[in-house]
């Protein structure tokens, strides 16, 4: 087991061989019971989610791929062989990192590279109303993926075999957000100074999910 230290210089994060395909990414509860949107509204650009924290505690809506830079990313818009179509905001956990890396990729294989993600978050303050404002172009995005696999043994996490699907329309297209109770592992500003990597992997694992369904008679 390794212990970190916050005076740790990490580079690397050991990653196992992993692969999951699209219908593999959703393993957590989808009856996220503490948090619900209760409106989504339109303007110009984006469409905005509101989300109501029913619970006495700040809890935490993970972002990182919420960046117009990201948003819109074909690794993140899944399908389905039963023609479901899914915009994901599910982090990929194993690209995790507990601190920068020295070189910092900008486009969108950011999502799918090791190391690259250091975890973000919308803090929902009980009892509130917190608005996330989605672009229209990650709604209305036209590249899906298939059978996404990742795989990574000391080397650079990616993507190695999907299916490509353009889409001119589909009937409905799910969002997934992922929300945490806890973040004291996962955020560099409320990590304790020593902890175990492998409790930062088991904290990042353990979210609740909210969906909605966007139809176009939905806004």
């Amino acid at each position: 087991m390794t212990k970190i230290t916050t005076n740790s210089f990490l580079l690397s994060i050991t990653v196992f061989f992993f692969s999951c395909s699209s219908s593999d990414l959703i393993t957590h509860s989808n009856n996220c019971s503490y948090v619900e949107i209760i409106s989504v509204m339109e303007d110009s650009t984006d469409f905005c989610f509101s989300f109501y924290n029913k619970s006495n505690d700040t809890v935490y809506i993970f972002n990182n791929y919420m960046l117009p830079a990201l948003c819109t990313s074909k690794y993140i818009h899944l399908y389905n062989n039963d023609d479901t179509y899914t915009l994901s905001f599910l982090p990929y956990v194993q690209t995790f990192n507990v601190d920068y890396p020295c070189t910092i990729i900008l486009g969108d294989k950011k999502i799918i590279t090791k190391g690259q993600c250091v975890p973000e978050f919308i803090y929902l303050i009980p009892n509130k109303r917190t608005t996330i404002k989605i672009p229209k172009e990650a709604i209305f995005a036209n590249q899906y993926i298939h059978n996404i696999k990742l795989e990574a043994s000391s080397g650079p996490l990616v993507v190695n075999k999907f299916d490509t699907l353009y889409v001119n329309s589909f009937d409905s297209l799910k969002i997934q957000f992922a929300v945490y109770l806890n973040i004291d592992l996962l955020s560099k500003n409320k990590r304790p100074s020593q902890y175990y990597l492998k409790d930062f992997y088991d904290a990042a694992r353990k979210y609740d999910i909210v969906n909605y369904t966007y139809k176009k008679t939905n806004i």
